[in-house]
């Protein structure tokens, strides 16, 4: 295999054949029909709702299901473990302990602190303060317009530019060995 590469015909050759593959599948998209542009996501309502605080977003998960989830990531964590060796399974559990820890702590905060918080993350959003009041004045998305389709002639200027530069190349090389 070794060999293949070292001889700059086969290189050359192999070149040629891929800006050729190349050339072909960008023709291939002047084919490709767009549609017309479509609004991304739903459409927004014309009055503003208000947003529901962190706090009762939290509070709607109840504290049996997220203890449940907890115990069940512990027994993964667990069978997880009996496969590493005993050092490590010390580390794991260790580094769950924390993440759960951490967790709850944010948890805690977050659910009793949490307006403090939300305000705090507003007061730092510079985007959020320019944001008009009503949908009224929001600009719409931008119109996707297909690319003008290319002609054969443009393929073949760089099919002609391509050449000389391989040309001067290969004779660059043989003139440097």
């Amino acid at each position: 295999m070794r060999s293949f590469f070292q001889n700059k015909r086969w290189v050359l050759l192999i070149s040629i054949l891929a800006v050729g593959a190349l050339t072909v599948l960008a023709i291939g998209l002047r084919d490709v029909s767009f549609r017309e542009a479509q609004r991304f996501g739903q459409r927004e309502a014309d009055t503003i709702q208000a947003r529901p605080k962190l706090g009762e977003i939290l509070s709607e998960v109840s504290v049996q299901s997220q203890i449940f989830l907890w115990v069940s990531l512990f027994l993964l964590v667990v069978l997880i473990g009996v496969l590493l060796s005993r050092e490590m399974r010390k580390r794991f559990i260790r580094l769950f302990i924390r993440m759960a820890f951490t967790y709850w702590a944010l948890y805690f905060f977050f659910t009793r602190y949490g307006d403090s918080f939300a305000a705090l993350g507003q007061a730092f959003n510079s985007a959020g303060n320019d944001r008009p009041a009503n949908g009224a004045e929001a600009v719409p998305p931008p119109v996707f317009e297909p690319p003008q389709e290319t002609a054969w002639i443009s393929y073949l200027v760089s099919l002609l530019l391509i050449l000389p530069i391989a040309f001067l190349a290969w004779r660059f090389s043989r003139f440097w060995r």
